[in-house]
């Protein structure tokens, strides 16, 4: 999840802006598999992003738009946080909430769909929390530094930290492939935070 500040008007009801290119991701994964599984991959998804928006609302903000990408969610607020640890409280919500829900599955047991979704949910979260690029535990890892460090010095640190953490990855998603004879979807998120760490100017 990435959000930015935005300070105007406060709304009652969120804009949401859904990208074309976000269809892509359903698509194909229906494509592959039209099954309960892959309903299952898309509700922990939107259990991960609820979570980011109930800690929102949480730290007294409105939301004035809700930006939905392939690989996570923008959250406009229509004022500025009140700190750095309601940033903090904000990026790591939702995977706190995969990680609840890997637990009530743990707890619960069940067949295959139980296991499958609690094993979707601490993926997500094992994902997430990641200090890296801007996943959950990027944005929350630059919060916690920053109540600590100068901006300046923040990005410094935040540099080293994402490529080490982004080349980590790389060598991860090959070693994935390689095994899985095929299995792309680490290799797709590399790219993602390549291109984000790209437009960023690193």
């Amino acid at each position: 999840m990435k959000f930015r500040i935005f300070t105007g008007n406060n709304i009652n009801l969120p804009k949401i802006r859904i990208s074309p290119a976000v269809l892509v991701v359903p698509v194909f994964l229906l494509l592959l598999d039209w099954s309960y599984y892959t309903l299952l991959v898309l509700a922990s998804a939107a259990l991960h992003e609820a979570g980011h928006i109930v800690a929102v609302f949480l730290c007294g903000q409105e939301i004035e738009s809700i930006g939905i990408y392939p690989f996570g969610a923008q959250i406009v607020t229509g004022s500025a946080l009140h700190s750095y640890r309601d940033c903090i409280f904000i990026s790591l919500a939702g995977g706190a909430v995969n990680l609840a829900v890997f637990g009530i599955s743990k707890a619960f047991g069940g067949g295959d769909l139980v296991y499958f979704f609690g094993l979707c949910n601490i993926s997500l979260a094992a994902l997430n929390l990641l200090p890296v690029g801007s996943l959950d535990g990027g944005e929350a890892l630059e919060s916690l530094l920053l109540l600590f460090a100068s901006p300046d010095r923040v990005y410094k640190i935040r540099k080293v930290i994402d490529i080490t953490g982004l080349l980590i990855l790389w060598i991860a998603a090959v070693y994935l492939l390689i095994i899985s004879e095929g299995n792309l979807s680490l290799l797709a998120i590399c790219c993602y935070l390549f291109a984000g760490m790209i437009s960023k100017g690193f």
